[in-house]
């Protein structure tokens, strides 16, 4: 208590900064230690109160980095220095087990606080430093994770992903591929990770390169069903490529009959065709499956009743699982025509996807479980494909792998 005692009065009576650092060095090193009582404890953290507003940068740079791992320092002082200036903060913001979660989504969202020693020109500071020092944390939970994927850029989000403390479930990993999936560079930094959710795979499969999907493969033990489909659904999006510039639909038509002729035609490849305004490829894949004439077809998709649609669909032999969804494409489609949509573009994709997947509202709580802004086009036909593989037993749901592997979410 006197040695304390002592530095208290020599902060009162010598104006140096470097006796004040030297002040703040000794005690946060004695706090640090865990040899202090109670009371020492008490008095101490009012010199920490003192020096945490201290106009000498060094002076608080001292406490900072004798105090970041200490799990005694109050909560206060250890928020006020974490909203401090970088070389001040940035120790705390990475070791310091004392702020919480809401702590670190505040200072996340608001790097430097009215309170702490930072000049009105905050922004000079950099405050990408402190969120990279989040990001660098040994344990980050998913709420924290999403803040820093709100507020971060490519190479931050790198930075969270190559942590393996940071716990990026399924939410928080989708989070993440809604704003930065389209990055080859965090596609493979979350290939690489030691546990990655199998929908998270599958949605990176689906949307990356044939190196990607083939790293995926090499670095994750799949279930064979999920690696079938990932192989599978890249298969059917070369496919109906191959369509191109076809304004007759003649060379949709052949496609689709040469595919239902080698049985290879599937429920996602007719939904990936109607959401894409390929319909005369969906109307021959119809008549193909079901042994019916197109224009039986047309007339029955354009004029008959959902009864009669549905009597459609069960000649085709696909899953009845399918069916909700299906037929809530077939009739947007039909209606976006009728208002004079144009039948291809991001536009029509975008409104076909949000509106069929709000209609099948039992397919989106199901296989759809995370939120997921901005659905894109291969996610959905992605989970289509699992429920699909599931009604035809092959997607039960099996036990977590070991760490290492994919992991089932």
């Amino acid at each position: 208590m006197l040695s304390l005692a002592r530095n208290l009065e020599r902060l009162r009576t010598e104006s140096s900064a470097d006796s004040r650092r030297a002040v703040a060095a000794e005690i946060g090193a004695r706090f640090r230690g865990g040899t202090l009582s109670e009371r020492e404890r008490a008095l101490a953290s009012e010199i920490f109160r003192i020096l945490v507003r201290d106009t000498e940068i060094m002076v608080r740079k001292a406490m900072a980095e004798s105090l970041a791992a200490s799990p005694l320092v109050p909560g206060d002082i250890a928020v006020a220095l974490a909203r401090d200036l970088n070389e001040v903060a940035v120790p705390v913001l990475e070791h310091s087990d004392v702020l919480s979660d809401d702590d670190l989504i505040a200072i996340i969202r608001a790097p430097y606080g009215p309170d702490s020693a930072v000049p009105e020109a905050a922004a000079a500071y950099q405050p990408g430093a402190k969120l990279a020092a989040v990001a660098r944390r040994r344990v980050i939970s998913s709420t924290v994770c999403v803040a820093l994927v709100d507020h971060g850029d490519e190479t931050l989000i790198l930075e969270l992903v190559a942590n393996n403390g940071a716990d990026l479930d399924p939410p928080a990993a989708h989070h993440l591929l809604d704003r930065f999936g389209d990055l080859v560079r965090v596609q493979v930094a979350l290939v690489d990770r030691k546990a990655v959710p199998i929908s998270v795979l599958e949605r990176i499969a689906f949307r990356a390169s044939e190196a990607v999907r083939d790293r995926i493969v090499s670095r994750h033990d799949l279930p064979e069903v999920v690696s079938e489909r990932i192989t599978r659904m890249a298969q059917e999006k070369a496919m109906l490529a191959l369509i191109g510039d076809d304004p007759e639909g003649r060379r949709a038509g052949r496609l689709a009959a040469n595919m239902c002729g080698k049985g290879r035609m599937t429920g996602t490849l007719l939904l990936r065709a109607l959401f894409t305004g390929e319909i005369r490829f969906a109307e021959a894949a119809f008549a193909g499956l079901a042994q019916v004439s197109v224009v039986a077809v047309r007339d029955r998709i354009r004029y008959g009743s959902a009864l009669e649609l549905r009597r459609l669909y069960r000649r085709t032999g696909l899953s009845g699982e399918l069916f909700p969804i299906i037929s809530a494409a077939v009739e947007l489609s039909e209606a976006l025509d009728r208002d004079g949509a144009s039948r291809t573009g991001p536009d029509r994709m975008a409104i076909m996807l949000e509106r069929t997947i709000a209609r099948a509202g039992k397919f989106r709580a199901n296989y759809i479980p995370h939120a997921v802004d901005g659905l894109d086009l291969e996610y959905v036909l992605a989970r289509v494909a699992a429920m699909a593989d599931q009604s035809d037993g092959r997607g039960a749901p099996a036990p977590a792998p070991k760490i290492g592997a994919a992991t089932v979410d």
